[in-house]
């Protein structure tokens, strides 16, 4: 029953209770080098990990679900730089076995996982592949042939083989070269009008983050985000402000909590225009701020030049921060007033974006 199995997991891709304390040893100790940024560290263990769920699926004879570590070893490689391909081949495994662990007929729900987040809006894959991935998975399930594909990269090459593409090249499956930022020095060489202040969960929510940069520069304007400069780490806090006094705007992702409260606070002191933004699950709870957002804040729906907007979709960033900046021409502060009026609160989904366990909401 779908209450007793939320997700619609398929269940013979079940890892075995008596493994879970040892996965989860190994996925501590890598998630610590990865949060702290030692990815070259973080990847070795994750690649630990996923020889242990290999060693698994010997021990039980049946294959498992493998998405996680396929899919962070992906995100350690990334951030080294010049290894896109791997990393694009990792995150494709990671799909490949989000696929194949939903039960049939639901494979389309792989894109709300991580890795399909990561291949839609980093890489822009072409959905094609996508489509086919999720076909073939299907055809397999529908003649029950689920449980000999101990390896998904037995999947992507007969992917390659209906494509009709070299299986070494996969970079050439994406709609753009993909391209990480280069940590900036700490200055203001942009006009301080032009200069947008990003902030919100850079661990978690990195994908909402660079999407925001990427609409606001598309808009003219020069994102800043703290963690994309170069900031000795017992200067944090106070480069971090200075950084956002800088900035005639501020654009904050409010989805998940991280410190974001100072710098929201800071706005209003610096006379920062103020956009408040966070991932709703539908279109009717885009009015319903996230309730560990404290009273202090929600009380300050009244400031002028602050605004504060859910949205369910990327896409709707765009029209979220053309709003915004078309709003700053006028001295009137009605539009602000109005747009927060409906402010309610509500306890948020789960926010963490590393977890194939929170898939992205609708």
């Amino acid at each position: 029953m779908l209450s007793n199995n939320p997700r619609r997991d398929n269940p013979e891709r079940i890892i075995p209770d008596k493994f879970l304390i040892e996965i989860q040893r190994y996925n501590l100790e890598a998630h610590n080098l990865w949060i702290s940024r030692k990815y070259q560290a973080s990847e070795i263990k994750y690649k630990e990990m996923l020889r242990f769920y290999f060693n698994i699926q010997d021990e039980i004879k049946r294959p498992i679900h493998k998405g996680s570590p396929y899919y962070m070893i992906g995100m350690s490689i990334l951030p080294q730089r010049d290894r896109y391909e791997e990393a694009l081949r990792n995150i494709l495994l990671a799909y490949i076995e989000d696929a194949l662990n939903r039960i049939i007929q639901e494979e389309d729900e792989a894109d709300r996982y991580p890795a399909g987040n990561v291949l839609i809006d980093f890489f822009v894959i072409r959905l094609r592949v996508l489509g086919t991935i999720k076909r073939l998975v299907y055809n397999y399930k529908e003649r029950n042939e689920i449980n000999s594909f101990f390896d998904p990269i037995d999947i992507l090459n007969d992917v390659a083989k209906n494509l009709n593409y070299n299986s070494s090249s996969l970079l050439s499956l994406c709609l753009k070269t993909p391209q990480l930022p280069e940590l900036q020095p700490l200055g203001f060489p942009q006009p301080w009008e032009k200069r947008v202040f990003v902030g919100g969960n850079y661990t978690t929510h990195r994908p909402n983050i660079r999407k925001i940069s990427e609409v606001v520069s598309r808009l003219g304007y020069t994102p800043v985000v703290a963690d994309e400069v170069y900031i000795e780490p017992e200067f944090v806090h106070h480069h971090t402000l200075l950084l956002l006094h800088t900035c005639a705007y501020a654009i904050i992702d409010i989805s998940s909590q991280a410190g974001q409260l100072i710098e929201i606070e800071r706005a209003f002191d610096y006379e920062t225009k103020l956009l408040l933004v966070w991932a709703a699950p539908n279109q009717e709870t885009c009015g319903i701020i996230p309730s560990w957002v404290t009273r202090m804040v929600r009380t300050m729906r009244k400031e002028p030049h602050f605004i504060q907007r859910g949205y369910t979709d990327f896409d709707q960033i765009n029209d979220i921060a053309t709003e915004f900046f078309s709003s700053q021409t006028s001295t009137s502060t009605s539009t602000f007033t109005q747009l927060s009026s409906t402010i309610t609160t509500v306890t948020p989904p789960p926010p963490p974006y590393y977890d194939e366990e929170h898939p992205k909401k609708e």
